[in-house]
């Protein structure tokens, strides 16, 4: 055992070496050896900053506010139609005009609206200032008693107030928004930094993209390439033993030598066993003959000694017989010998002998392969020599392609600048809108003066102070209102125009569909990716599509059909570059000679010959087994001894002692000579089944090794260069295999993962957010805040004048009977009567005008 255990371990030295398993690179691809590899994912590079988020804040309800009036006095989509026919020449203005005012409808309306605002609120406060000052519209300074005045004073003062609070929120919401704009400044200076920083970055990660994946993935398949043709004899040495079954002929004839050592083991003790039985079975039968012819011999002579004499006739000697033929099994001690012979051949050790001339095989090829080798070692230097001169073209041309310092620069410093002035545009939009807020500060104060500091009993001409400085305040915000409320429409107006339809123009931006409906249908001819690209105006390049896709982080490959200019599938035919391969391994048939090597040597054919004719395999275990099942015979060896003793008891003299006699031995055979026949025959029917175990299917193993290493030899010796010739495609296949991998991930990456263009979409993003998004909602939301304040301004002037007469102190007044009575008492001298509140008391035939009441303070 110890032999064989050392040729197993001489067999796993002998053996060829193998190749590396599996070459692995730094970025986790992988080739095996067999013509397969495991791809990883492409590098992505320096990561990319831009992150465009567009925070509304507290704003966004105005936005939303905003855009929902914006829609709802233009809710027409973009009339790109319109401009296709303006740009081509074909608008018929006097057939389609009602197109153009169907679309700007809204805006005109609005327009002409603030125009009649500007235009009509100073004429109104010139024709107020000359009505006053000519003592009408609340210029002379009396006023005229009504019996709901109280009422009248109330519901004015809560009007003005709510009006006032409504215009003081959209001042708020001005001061909000002024400040939008200096966000809108920061994040352009961020946004356009960052976004430069990440072309750069696209620029630099395509480049080193490309490197990876022609220099780097290639680098893997050259080491494979490289592994399998400097190994091309390790390689097609194990692809012919693989064809051939040589190393499952080897281990089965290894296999058969650890059966045969079984066998052998297991005949050992069959012969021993049979050995054993057949001496035990001799013994007995030996034994049962003396005692029968003892027993017979004493029977004959019980006359005249026994009583009666017919006693001894009791005892049947018939039964002390075997009824078994141990004939039956064979003698296997020719086979015997036979066996020890092979073993002593040892079988390991021809195969291992078989074995090592034909790992000789691997050199032979590398010897008449070495030209090839060459060749094809060279082929590769100069297909990696080309992809590293196109690699270096083209980052030299990338390098160059793209400086964002310097535009980094210019755009730092403008943004520097533009913040820097853009304090003063906060400046004239604080101080603008504290002209603004002014007026609903004018009138809420007015209205808490008049009412905390005003007595709504006091007669109009004895007002106090307080409430009197109310009714003025709110005049001076009519003042305020005539003087600043054409200049703020104009803004407003102005700015509605630009920032409204920019809106409009800005939601095609935002949704794409300026490009899908207008530039890709052809509307601008002088827009054309196609011709800018590819020098080709009939190339249909979308513009919609292609900012989808790098929305979506798309190679441009695709998106921009670059296959049209650049035929990706021809430069990726590796045959231009590399040459013949098929030729050169093709010719790997006619170079090699390997008629020299057998697999079946005639010591080792000769030895298996004698182990399959050796006979072991021809044993009839059915009938050996049949034959050690069947009983030794039928003697009931007590019942034998029982009836001896009974016929002792009848008889006397020699007799009496031969009868004794026959007891004893019957005794010693019932105790040791049958037992000793039923233990050998038990021994034996238990080597037999391990024999029987051992040898199943022995022969057709042996059959089955010499059919197949004949097989084998006579395709070495007749059909080799079939055999090469089969051996010489799948190594070329395997070869190619590498290459096939490379070419179809490298096309898989070019058209959707390489140079991805998200930082493309970045850009463009970055540019609507930027104007579309913080500059258009701050502008949209300004004007919309000052013209929601405007709106209520010809209805507070309306109300605060009317108001203003119930706080101020007047200087006449009507119906409340004290100027009037005053003056008569000082003429006539006569003293006044007064009511309980200091009031004059006058009888008056006539109906009075007025009956005193008390009244109620708002």
């Amino acid at each position: 055992m110890a032999l064989r255990s050392l040729c197993v371990v001489l067999l796993v030295v002998l053996a060829p070496p193998a190749l590396a398993a599996t070459i692995t690179d730094t970025y986790g691809n992988v080739a095996y050896d067999n013509g397969t590899m495991s791809w990883a994912d492409l590098p992505s590079g320096i990561p990319y900053k831009t992150n465009n988020v567009y925070d509304e804040g507290s704003l966004k309800p105005l936005f939303s506010l905003v855009h929902g009036f914006i829609n709802t006095i233009q809710p027409n989509a973009f009339p790109f139609s319109l401009i296709k026919q303006v740009l081509n020449g074909s608008f018929d203005i006097s057939a389609q005009y009602m197109e153009l005012v169907n679309y700007a409808m809204g805006f005109g309306i609005c327009f002409v609206l603030g125009l009649l605002f500007i235009v009509f609120l100073p004429l109104c406060g010139c024709c107020f200032c000359c009505c006053r000052c000519c003592g009408n519209c609340g210029g002379n300074g009396k006023q005229i008693y009504e019996e709901n005045e109280g009422c009248k004073r109330m519901g004015l003062a809560q009007a003005l107030f709510l009006m006032a609070v409504v215009m003081a929120a959209s001042a708020g919401c001005v001061y909000m928004t002024n400040d939008r704009f200096t966000v809108a400044l920061q994040y352009a200076d961020t946004s356009i930094a960052n976004n430069l920083d990440d072309i750069m970055s696209y620029v630099n990660n395509t480049g080193m993209q490309f490197k990876y994946v022609a220099v780097d993935m290639y680098a893997i398949v050259a080491d494979a390439l490289i592994r399998d043709i400097s190994g091309i004899g390790s390689v097609l040495a194990t692809a012919i033993f693989n064809v051939l079954n040589i190393d499952p002929v080897i281990n089965a004839v290894i296999s058969l030598d650890q059966s045969l050592s079984a066998i052998k083991t297991a005949l050992d003790q069959v012969v021993t066993d049979q050995t054993a039985l057949t001496s035990a079975a001799n013994a007995l039968d030996s034994a049962l003959k003396t005692l029968k012819s003892d027993i017979d011999s004493t029977k004959s002579g019980c006359n005249g000694q026994c009583s009666p004499n017919t006693v001894c006739d009791a005892i049947d000697t018939s039964v002390l017989a075997v009824s078994i033929d141990f004939s039956a099994i064979p003698d296997l001690s020719s086979t015997q010998s036979t066996i020890n012979s092979v073993i002593a051949n040892n079988l390991t050790g021809l195969a291992l002998t078989a074995k090592a001339n034909l790992d000789n095989m691997e050199s032979t090829i590398n010897s008449s392969t070495s030209s090839i080798q060459s060749s094809l070692q060279s082929t590769l230097d100069t297909f990696k020599t080309t992809l590293n001169t196109m690699v270096d073209s083209l980052l030299a041309q990338l390098s160059g392609a793209f400086d964002s310092s310097s535009l980094k620069a210019d755009s730092k410093s403008f943004f520097e600048t533009a913040l820097t002035y853009d304090v003063y545009r906060q400046y004239f939009g604080y101080g603008l809108m504290g002209l603004f807020t002014l007026i609903p500060v004018l009138n809420i104060v007015g209205i808490c003066c008049g009412c905390l500091c005003g007595d709504g009993d006091a007669i109009p001409t004895k007002r106090g102070c307080g409430s009197s400085c109310g009714g003025c305040l709110m005049m001076m915000s009519v003042a305020l209102m005539f003087l600043i409320g054409s200049m703020l429409m104009f803004l407003t107006t102005l700015t509605f125009m630009i920032g409204g339809n920019f809106e409009k123009i800005c939601q095609t931006f935002l949704d794409l569909t300026i490009f899908k409906d207008f530039i890709d249908a052809g509307a601008i001819s002088s827009i054309s990716l196609g011709s800018m690209l590819l020098g080709d105006p009939n190339a249909n390049i979308s513009i919609y599509k292609a900012l989808l896709g790098c929305r979506q982080n798309k190679a441009p490959f695709e998106l921009f059909s670059l296959d049209t200019l650049v035929p990706i599938d021809n430069y990726l035919n590796y045959s231009q570059y590399m040459g013949d391969i098929d030729t050169q391994i093709n010719s790997i048939s006619t170079s090699i000679d390997l008629s020299s090597f057998q697999i079946l040597s005639s010591d080792l054919e000769n030895t298996l010959n004698d182990f399959k004719n050796s006979g072991i395999g021809n044993l009839n275990f059915t009938v050996i087994n049949d034959t050690l099942n069947q009983d030794l015979g039928n003697i009931d060896f007590n019942a034998l001894i029982a009836t001896m003793e009974t016929i002792k008891s009848s008889c006397t003299g020699p007799t009496l002692t031969k009868w004794n006699q026959h007891i004893t031995d019957t005794e010693t055979i019932r105790d040791t000579t049958y037992p000793a026949v039923t233990t050998a025959k038990t021994n034996l029917q238990t080597s037999m089944g391990s024999l029987e175990s051992a040898v199943s299917g022995i022969v057709p193993k042996i059959d089955d090794v010499l059919t197949t290493a004949k097989a084998a030899d006579d395709v070495i010796q007749n059909n080799v260069s079939s055999l090469l010739t089969t051996v010489a495609l799948s190594y070329k296949n395997q070869i190619l295999g590498y290459i096939d991998s490379y070419i179809a991930r490298t096309r898989y990456l070019i058209f959707f993962e390489l140079a991805a263009c998200l930082p493309l979409w970045n850009l463009y993003d970055s540019f609507t957010t930027m104007f579309c998004k913080y500059t258009m909602d701050a502008l949209n939301a300004f004007w919309f805040s000052i013209g929601w304040g405007l709106l209520f301004f010809i209805p507070v002037i309306v109300i605060a004048v009317k108001l203003s007469k119930y706080y101020r102190k007047m200087d006449k007044c009507e119906g409340y009977g004290e100027d009037d009575d005053d003056d008569d008492a000082e003429s006539s001298g006569t003293p006044h009567d007064y009511d309980n509140y200091g009031r004059i008391f006058k009888p008056n035939p006539e109906p009075p005008r007025y009956q005193y009441r008390k009244t109620t303070d708002f």
